[in-house]
C-alpha cells in the first residue's frame, strides 16, 4: 500500500512493472482475493489515449457542421456564424468565427487556446515521428499537411480573427450569458 489519499479517501497503491517484459493484458490479485481492474502493459499502450485526446479538439470546432464521417456520434450542425458585437460598442460587429468551444459554455477563449497551441506544437516539434503520420479522420486529412497541424491551423484562423486594428487581442468571446446545456447550433 502506498497509503491513503486525502482527496478521494482511497487506499492508493504502487506497483513497479519494470522487470515485466512481456507485452499482454495482466490484473493484479491480492493475497486476500481482490483483484484489480484488467491493464495492457504494451510498447503502444498509450496509442489510444493520443488519439482521442488529438481527436476530441476536433469535436470541439465552432462555426463549422461536424458530419458523422468525421464525428460519429458527436455530430453539431454550423454554430456561432453569425458576427459578435463589441463589447464596450455594440454599434460594431466583428466576423470571429471559428476556433474552438471551451468547455461546455460555448465560449472561445484565447488564453486557453494559446496554452493548448503550445503544448500541440512543442508535440509535434519533440515527436514528429508519432505525430507526423497520425490521422485523426478530419475534414483535411488529405491535404498533405500532418492532422495535429490542420487542427493547431483551426484555432489559429480564429485567433487571429480576434486580433484588433491597434495589434491588441480581444480576449474572449462569449455569449451574454452562457447557454443552459443544448447543441451548439441552439445557442444564440
Amino acid at each position: 500500500s502506498f497509503g491513503l489519499d486525502k482527496y478521494s479517501e482511497d487506499t492508493v497503491w504502487q506497483a513497479d512493472f519494470s522487470s515485466l517484459k512481456e507485452c499482454g493484458t495482466y490484473k493484479i490479485i491480492t493475497d486476500n482475493g481482490d483483484e484489480s481492474l484488467t491493464f495492457n502493459i504494451s510498447d503502444n499502450v498509450y496509442d489510444k489515449t493520443l488519439y482521442d485526446t488529438l481527436k476530441a479538439l476536433y469535436f470541439l470546432r465552432c462555426g463549422c457542421e461536424l458530419k458523422e464521417e468525421h464525428a460519429g456520434k458527436f455530430t453539431h450542425k454550423e454554430c456561432h456564424t453569425d458576427n459578435a458585437l463589441l463589447w464596450e460598442d455594440n454599434t460594431v460587429s466583428l466576423d470571429v468565427t471559428g476556433g474552438w468551444h471551451d468547455a461546455g459554455d460555448y465560449g472561445r477563449y484565447i488564453t486557453p487556446g494559446c496554452c493548448a497551441l503550445a503544448h500541440l506544437l512543442y508535440a509535434y516539434k519533440l515527436y514528429p515521428d508519432v505525430l507526423h503520420s497520425l490521422k485523426l479522420n478530419i475534414p483535411e486529412s488529405s491535404n498533405g499537411i500532418p492532422d495535429i497541424l490542420s487542427e493547431c491551423r483551426y484555432e489559429l484562423e480564429w485567433m487571429f480573427k480576434m486580433q484588433c486594428e491597434d495589434g491588441g487581442v480581444y480576449h474572449k468571446l462569449t455569449s451574454f450569458q452562457h447557454a443552459p446545456f443544448i447543441m451548439p447550433e441552439e445557442d444564440n
